[in-house]
């Protein structure tokens, strides 16, 4: 189904190169469904959550779209926080801190894939959440009014949750049970557990969550579906006239540890689309042109995120001024948060292992590599291939020093220029290439013989390393395009603390948790019964379960029950 769908994208995307109108009659089409720790957060907080996306009939994970874009718009439905989350098999879960600098208001949890985009934001998913700034200390609030429907209020199945205890000491243990109506059906990891602190903050003035309506197909598709990865388009003009450039070639450029690359070309429009790896984390990318178009283009990215149209202030409601109660547990928000991360750092950051299938330069297995700390090291680039590398030759031209790769056809040399990438990114200056510190480069790979890439040829590829992958200090020319890049969310692991030993529960380590437990990934048996435990920390109050997913036929599943602790 997948190869199927991916044919008729390709239709579609030749089709609307050129100004075609584009209207297959039976795309899938995609919902995303949001599930979060819990729906009030503090600046510089955490969010925990999960992601999944259904095909219309919500009866599966849609095996298409590989992202997931996820945003809070503020009261006026300005974008203030964004994360990508990596769906596999339509299912995925992300976690970011919230800026310490947000406002405090009410915002709208918006999650929507790039194929979701051209059906516009009447299908995105939307829930309210509540972001409390204790840094700068508010004194008033505002609620949005009573939304426009864009869509019917969800049918919810309501669970019946039960618990070993409704009271508990500190840092005892409680455990949850349930059971899944009958002919009620759930998606394996179809369902997400959390467990949180109430307090007087927590409010029933949020919107309820909303099932997109059923919507018109579009005539065009200017958004195709990210099957592999994410897609990162922009746009080639001209320096001079700002006109767009077709017909160019652009080349991005990904440093790491596992450095990617890729060419394209730009369409009649000027547009331009890579579809780049799994790429997890921060981190900048690197565009150019070839040397002979360096003076010509002006390269720009565009934002995969979709553009929300602003609301005016003269819509907004008043503020309402905030209660002794609210103002007295925002500050005993704000000490647990601060005390809990400082004393939890290192287990807050730890992230659960991607494995990257492929470690292989872009160009496959190399014809020779080299570890340099293998070697007694030089101190100039001249001497590092003229001793070390077998498969490379240096000669002096009337403009410097050149390298030149052997062509293992004919055990001869080549008499141009390979095709030279430090870190993923191309080299067209000899001059800065062999006055680099060569102490800075760790390995390096050569393809002794002629490359080819769409319609280009190099003659052998020389492929080099440096220790942390970031180019280190090398003097890129001044036409390149760097821009900071936002990948996927790496997922992390939600840390709880285990009290079963008595030694842990004396231990004098603070344990300061808002949310005692998050799962985005419970399922329940084949007979549909499911259930989890956790420990409590060293917080007094009353706590809250949540259990929330989606059934095949397209229902809000959820169930609540509280317990308190003291």
């Amino acid at each position: 189904m997948k190869k199927y769908f991916a044919v008729i994208l390709l239709v579609i995307t030749g089709l609307s190169q050129t100004s075609a109108q584009v209207k297959p009659a039976t795309l899938p089409e995609e919902r995303i469904v949001l599930q979060t720790d819990k729906t009030v957060y503090l600046a510089g907080e955490m969010i925990w959550l999960k992601a999944a996306c259904y095909t219309t009939g919500y009866d599966r994970f849609s095996p298409y779209s590989t992202v997931a874009y996820i945003e809070l718009l503020d009261e006026q439905n300005r974008s203030r926080w964004q994360i990508k989350a990596a769906l596999v098999n339509g299912v995925g879960e992300a976690a970011g801190l919230l800026s310490e600098d947000i406002p405090t208001g009410v915002y709208t949890l918006c999650g929507y894939t790039r194929w979701m985009e051209n059906f516009g934001p009447v299908v995105f998913f939307r829930k309210s959440v509540l972001v409390i700034n204790s840094f700068q200390k508010p004194d008033s609030i505002r609620f949005p009014p009573p939304a426009a429907a864009t869509g019917h209020e969800a049918d919810v199945i309501n669970l019946e949750l039960t618990s070993a205890h409704s009271a508990l000491g500190l840092r005892e243990n409680n455990a949850v049970q349930f059971n899944l109506p009958p002919g009620v059906t759930v998606s394996a990891a179809g369902l997400s557990a959390s467990v949180h602190r109430l307090d007087s903050w927590e409010t029933s003035s949020f919107l309820p969550a909303k099932v997109p309506a059923a919507t018109v197909m579009p005539d065009t598709f200017p958004y195709p579906p990210e099957l592999v990865g994410p897609l990162l388009t922009g746009k080639l003009t001209s320096r001079q006239t700002g006109r767009p450039l077709p017909d160019k070639d652009v080349i991005l450029s990904i440093p790491g540890s596992k450095p990617w690359f890729g060419v394209v070309t730009s369409n009649a429009r000027g547009q331009f689309t890579f579809e780049v790896p799994r790429y997890f984390g921060d981190g900048e990318v690197i565009l150019q042109p070839f040397p002979k178009d360096s003076a010509l283009v002006q390269i720009s990215i565009t934002s995969p995120f979709y553009p929300h149209t602003v609301i005016s202030n003269e819509t907004l409601s008043p503020k309402m001024p905030l209660t002794a109660g609210q103002h007295a547990d925002m500050r005993q928000r704000h000490q647990e948060i601060q005390l809990w991360q400082g004393y939890a750092a290192r287990e807050l950051q730890e992230y659960q292992k991607i494995l990257l299938k492929d470690t292989l330069p872009f160009f496959g297995p190399p014809d020779e590599a080299f570890l340099l700390d293998d070697y007694t090291r030089f101190t100039t680039m001249e001497e590092v291939f003229r001793e070390y590398v077998l498969s490379v030759m240096v000669r002096r031209h009337r403009d410097g020093l050149h390298l030149l790769a052997l062509d293992k056809r004919g055990a001869l040399f080549f008499e141009d220029d390979p095709f030279l990438l430090l870190d993923g990114v191309p080299l067209f200056n000899n001059n800065r290439f062999f006055a680099y510190d060569p102490l800075k480069l760790k390995r390096g790979a050569v393809l002794a013989g002629p490359y080819l890439y769409g319609e280009h040829r190099w003659n052998g590829v020389v492929f080099l390393q440096t220790y942390r992958g970031d180019l280190d200090g090398f003097p890129l020319e001044d036409y390149l395009t760097v821009r900071n890049y936002n990948g996927m969310s790496r997922p992390r692991n939600f840390f709880s603390p285990q009290y079963a030993a008595d030694s842990l529960k004396q231990s004098r380590l603070p344990d300061f948790r808002e949310v005692l437990y998050w799962n985005p990934r419970l399922a329940a048996t084949a007979s549909g019964k499911a259930g989890f435990e956790f420990y409590t920390g060293d917080v007094p109050g009353n706590y809250q379960v949540v259990v929330e997913g989606i059934s095949s036929k397209g229902e809000l599943i959820q169930g609540k029950m509280t317990f308190s602790v003291k």
